[in-house]
This record gives C-alpha cells, sequence and structure tokens, in this order.
C-alpha cells in the first residue's frame, strides 16, 4: 500500500508541478509546405473550380505546370464565368 502511494506521488509530482513550469526549455516549430501530389517541397496553393465545387492544392511549380498544362485546351475553349477572377493563380505564402 506504501509502495503505491509513493508510485501516485512520483506521478503527480511529475504530470503537474506546483510553482510554473518545473523545466525551462526551448521550442521550435517549423511549418513544410507540401506538395499534395508527390509530397515534394510546394510553392503555392493554387485554386480551381469543377462542377460549381471550388477545389485547392499545394503544388511544387513542376506539378502546378502539369495541372495548367492539362487544363489548358479547355481554358482555350472555355467562357470565363462569374466568381473569382483569377480563380487559376498560385497563391504563395508569406
Amino acid at each position: 500500500m506504501r509502495f503505491l502511494t509513493l508510485i501516485r506521488r512520483i506521478a503527480c509530482d511529475s504530470v503537474s508541478p506546483l510553482h510554473g513550469w518545473k523545466y525551462a526549455m526551448a521550442q521550435q516549430t517549423t511549418v513544410r509546405f507540401v506538395d499534395d501530389i508527390d509530397g515534394s517541397e510546394a510553392v503555392g496553393t493554387v485554386s480551381f473550380s469543377l462542377n460549381n465545387r471550388a477545389y485547392e492544392i499545394d503544388l511544387s511549380d513542376e506539378n502546378t505546370d502539369k495541372l495548367h498544362e492539362a487544363l489548358a485546351p479547355f481554358v482555350e475553349h472555355a467562357r470565363k464565368a462569374g466568381g473569382v477572377e483569377d480563380a487559376e493563380e498560385v497563391v504563395r505564402p508569406e
């Protein structure tokens, strides 16, 4: 019984310190912008819509070019509709 009391006391002391932080630590957070297709480093978010549904995808320069090339024949013959003026523009993170 005495052993269990000691274990509980150690657990409580290590989880919730009574007076502020027990140990001061430096912390660094790194955020990577990742291409949703192949996992490489993305350079921006591409927004587009199809069948009245808006989409966004994070892409590298290479995959952005591939998407634009694949859609080019359709965009060339399409007419602009209302809504966002430059929906195909790449939004680059700051």
